[in-house]
């Protein structure tokens, strides 16, 4: 359920196909639209209500609300903006300001208006057709004080003509076809060096090296249903996007122990642990799983939630956690080679890509939070 609040606007913004794009030539006969179906009640009934859903292109967005003096834009229309402000009329009050200049496709808007004393529910199942490929914002504008408090329980549906997957993840079912076809050969690969030609000189890492492996398998699988289904029906599955996410989160986690203990210096310097060292790598790869696992979760449900504003700030948090754990295998790197001159100085050679590698993960990190946040 959503609570639309006085002079409040609710949106979503997405990407979208249109069926008359090259790109989506073999899906032309299907149709691409964001369907709202739902009931809509009011917490104050004893006055007039309206409420205004629309959708438009991000190139007619512009034409929505105005620009005062602040340079602020405001998008609802009052009695003093009459007759001063194109798009608000009189009467146009307590309505979205919309400009009767369009130079590109107009909004498409589906206006909601309750009478006096009116508690009916009232219920909208309304498609809105994607004419142009790009990106399209969906509206919920409460402009009029008398409406008071929304409260909205149904769905929003966005359809593109290959199916419910957002345009950012359309590709990533052959990108993980492809990954579980690398990995499985690079299983066999691995799996042929260890046990044919290399069997008496094997560490308990080699094994682990083929865990990784075979999890990198199951993970693209996994992720390869979980979307093909997301983009079927519209929603995830909750133990299939669970599944995925624990496979992907313990192939990364072990990854990043198995790289810890290497810089510890297990299998280079050491034929085994100490007690401390073994806690750490353990601790460590428990505590980046559940990180990991949360991230994917936010980012999979985020698809389908309207504030993806704590998605933005975990994978910040994550890639954060990331940089301290490359900044540990250095202090790591740097205690087994300071004794050693020759050594030491060609890690100290090795500072400089690093930090740019992490400045990289930064950058990365940065963009991504601000862009998922806009």
């Amino acid at each position: 359920e959503k609570k639309f609040q006085v002079g409040h606007l609710m949106y979503q913004s997405k990407c979208m196909y249109s069926p008359n794009d090259p790109s989506m030539s073999q899906y032309s006969t299907n149709p691409s639209e964001v369907r709202i179906e739902g009931s809509f009640v009011r917490a104050d009934p004893d006055y007039i209500g309206i409420l205004q859903i629309l959708v438009s292109h991000g190139d007619s967005f512009d034409t929505i609300g105005y620009i005062n003096e602040q340079n602020n834009r405001e998008y609802c229309c009052r009695e003093s903006l009459n007759s001063i402000v194109d798009g608000c009329a009189l009467e146009n009050v307590g309505s979205l300001i919309i400009s009767t200049n369009q130079t590109n496709l107009p909004p498409q808007v589906l206006k909601i208006q309750w009478n006096d004393f009116n508690q009916t529910p009232y219920y909208v199942d309304r498609t809105f057709t994607i004419e142009k490929s790009g990106k399209h914002i969906l509206l919920f504008s409460s402009c009029l004080t008398l409406t008071g408090d929304v409260y909205m329980t149904g769905t929003v549906s966005w359809r593109n003509p290959y199916g419910y997957l957002p345009t950012d993840l359309y590709h990533m079912i052959e990108l993980y076809e492809a990954l579980a076809a690398g990995y499985f050969v690079l299983s066999l690969i691995w799996i042929t060096l260890c046990y044919v030609y290399y069997n008496n000189q094997l560490l308990p890492l080699h094994y682990c090296v083929v865990i990784v492996t075979i999890l990198g398998v199951l993970e693209s699988i996994a992720w390869y249903f979980d979307s093909v289904n997301f983009n079927e029906i519209g929603t995830r599955s909750i133990f299939s996007t669970v599944f995925a996410a624990v496979l992907s989160s313990s192939k990364k986690s072990l990854c990043r122990s198995l790289l810890l203990v290497v810089y510890m210096g297990y299998g280079l310097l050491n034929s085994d642990l100490s007690v401390p060292q073994h806690k750490k790598a353990v601790g460590f790869g428990v505590f980046f799983f559940i990180l990991s696992f949360i991230n994917d979760i936010l980012r999979c449900y985020s698809q389908v939630v309207w504030d993806k504003t704590l998605t933005g700030e975990f994978n910040m948090l994550l890639s954060i956690f990331d940089v301290c754990f490359f900044l540990w295998l250095i202090k790591e790197y740097y205690s087994h080679t300071a004794n050693d001159q020759k050594k030491f100085q060609k890690f100290s050679g090795l500072l400089i890509p690093y930090f740019v590698f992490i400045s990289v993960i930064l950058e990365y990190a940065t963009f991504f939070y601000f862009s998922w946040n806009q």
